[in-house]
């Protein structure tokens, strides 16, 4: 798999990424398994979310001694300064790393949602200020509304934007 550069960052990312929603219902130790096999097989773009229970947790124990194969990814679904910090700190700890490569504001479904993340205090100052200090490398939204998005694109806030593609879904 030819890896391929992420939206505004430096990440080169295989065009399969994988992502954290089926290790939940993995054992830490058959998780490992599956994400080494990942690595073994070209992946290296894994993402997560605080809320995919366990996810992060198995993630960073599979790659505590691999961290330089692969790219981390994580978000969370805070709007504010303070709950984007404490999340972030959570991230830190579970993924078992220093810097998280890619951290995104999840599921961003409306304008109105967009505007209090962007404001005075809101989770993107929150996400700059760990950019700042090395916590983490770049800033990505996530969200399934169109308009929401190209509005957060227009911006220039942003240096990924991820939303689903399924080829069954015409939307």
């Amino acid at each position: 798999m030819k890896p391929s550069q992420l939206g505004n960052t430096d990440i080169m990312a295989c065009p399969v990424g994988f992502g954290g929603i089926p290790i939940q219902k993995l054992s830490f130790k058959d998780a490992e398994r599956v994400l080494l096999h990942a690595v073994e097989r070209g992946i290296n773009f894994f993402d997560s979310a605080r809320g995919y229970t366990d996810s992060e947790k198995k993630i960073g124990r599979a790659f505590k001694t691999h961290r330089e194969k692969v790219y981390l990814v994580s978000k969370a679904m805070s709007r504010d300064f303070r709950g984007m910090t404490l999340e972030l700190e959570t991230s830190l700890r579970n993924l078992q790393t220093e810097t998280i490569d890619l951290y995104q504001l999840h599921s961003v479904a409306t304008e109105k949602i967009l505007e209090r993340i962007i404001g005075p205090r809101g989770a993107l100052e929150a996400l700059v200020k760990a950019r700042q200090a090395g916590k983490i490398r770049w800033i990505g939204i996530t969200g399934h509304s169109r308009p929401v998005l190209l509005k957060a694109v227009k911006t220039g806030l942003f240096d990924t934007v991820q939303f689903p593609f399924n080829p069954i879904e015409d939307e």
